[in-house]
């Protein structure tokens, strides 16, 4: 690096700018942070500032020394300050990066940003960055020379931190504790920018740490097809960008069950096939589901639920007289179910004491409605018969006398006349006489 050429540029770029008087100065150059710690792995940004200690800086320029071995530039750039680029800056080389930078009128401040970097860290250890070749000219039309110090940083890197297991999930069988129908199925995981690449397998060990080949950092799904019944486990590994550490192997439980459960037998108890029954008939049942397990059970009457998970042997009452078709369906964890039916005939009227005593109770309430009805229905009859019979009588009573009365009337009619009569024949004879 020209040197020489470095500091000719930055006395002719600042003897040609508008200057303040001339005056001593203590101007430094640093870079922040000072100090920190990272881990391999991790960005770094190194800022390069310029403090002018109260005078007026019109340019500068600093060689920023690092540890190639420790540290990997990822971009540079002019700082915002000492925005005009000289000849030179910018230049970069291995282990080292130099910025120069002016600004027409000067600057005052404590933080003028002459460049920034972005490394990042791709090995342990104590990292220590140096700044030489460095310079800051006052602004007062000669270029005098105004740094009294410059000061670097002290980083210390450790190994990286793992990084964090995947996160697993599934289309297909989303929930871990639940069973699925399906044979095929299809997973996803979360991916990371920090991720170089991926280690899974899938076996039914649910404590297997995934080895093999590295999947590119892309591969964030796969599928499996016409897996065999039973339990599962996808695993896998995430490997980190940086150190090449792997994360803790991340477990998903699968839960497959295709297969139907099985009704064994159904029949009814003491009765031969095909079984006709003159009283309830006790029906007994056997289910089984070796994978996934029976959920629950229904006994249905001409396809009617009658009882939910009934205990065998059980009672089947309440059903009419006539052929009938008793089932049973089981269903398994995953949803597949599976039924087995047989026909009964019910000869009697009786099917079960709490049938009978529940059919005669109604009866009895029906025949008690239907005699208390009839018995009302009696009384208000004879009421109004009652009624009836009065008013007769007391409608005969009136016309008997109407009738006597008239019949006396007619009589003293009668004897008038007959009287009348009688004393006209005797004054015919008096007057014969």
């Amino acid at each position: 690096m020209n040197n020489v050429y470095r500091s000719l540029g930055l006395l002719f770029l600042a003897s040609a700018i508008f200057a303040l008087p001339k005056f001593v100065s203590a101007a430094t150059i640093y870079l922040n942070p000072a100090s920190a710690n990272y881990s391999v792995g991790s960005d770094i940004t190194l800022n390069v500032l310029v403090d002018t200690g109260g005078s007026s800086i019109n340019a500068a320029q600093a060689n920023v020394v690092y540890p190639p071995e420790l540290l990997k530039p990822l971009n540079s750039k002019q700082g915002s300050d000492f925005y005009l680029a000289t000849p030179g800056s910018l230049n970069q080389s291995p282990g080292q990066i130099f910025f120069s930078g002016a600004v027409p009128g000067g600057y005052i401040g404590h933080s003028g940003s002459l460049g920034t970097i972005n490394f990042e860290v791709v090995s342990s250890g104590s990292i220590e960055l140096k700044l030489d070749h460095a310079s800051a000219l006052l602004n007062d039309g000669f270029g005098t020379e105004a740094l009294s110090a410059t000061s670097g940083a002290t980083f210390n890197a450790g190994a990286a931190p793992a990084p964090a297991p995947p996160l697993v999930s599934s289309s297909t069988n989303p929930d871990p504790n639940r069973w699925y129908p399906s044979s095929n199925v299809f997973l996803h995981w979360t991916e990371s920018d920090k991720i170089s690449g991926y280690i899974f397998s899938l076996d039914q060990n649910p404590t297997t740490v995934a080895t093999g080949k590295v999947y590119p950092p892309s591969t964030v799904s796969t599928e499996y097809s016409a897996l065999s019944d039973g339990v599962w486990y996808f695993h896998i590994r995430a490997k980190s960008l940086g150190s090449g550490q792997f994360s803790d192997t991340a477990h998903f439980k699968i839960n497959i069950d295709t297969l139907a459960p099985k009704v064994l037998g159904i029949s009814i108890v003491n009765r031969a096939d095909p079984p006709r029954v003159s009283d309830p008939p006790i029906i007994q049942f056997q289910t089984l589901d070796s994978v996934s397990g029976i959920d629950y059970i229904q006994l249905s009457v001409d396809g009617r639920p009658v009882q939910t998970n009934p205990t065998t042997p059980y009672r089947l009452s309440g059903i009419s007289q006539g052929m009938h078709i008793v089932s049973i369906t089981a269903y398994d964890f995953a949803g597949n179910s599976n039924q087995a039916e047989m026909p009964v005939m019910v000869a009697g009227d009786q099917l079960s004491k709490t049938s009978a005593i529940r059919g005669n109770y109604f009866v009895w309430q029906v025949l008690s409605a239907i005699a208390a009805g009839i018995a009302l229905i009696c009384i208000l009859a004879l009421v109004l018969l009652n009624r009836r019979i009065k008013k007769w009588r007391a409608e005969s009573n009136e016309n008997q006398l109407k009738n006597e009365v008239e019949d006396l009337k007619n009589l003293l009619d009668t004897a008038m006349k007959n009287n009348s009569n009688g004393d006209q024949g005797e004054h015919k004879i008096k007057k014969s006489r």
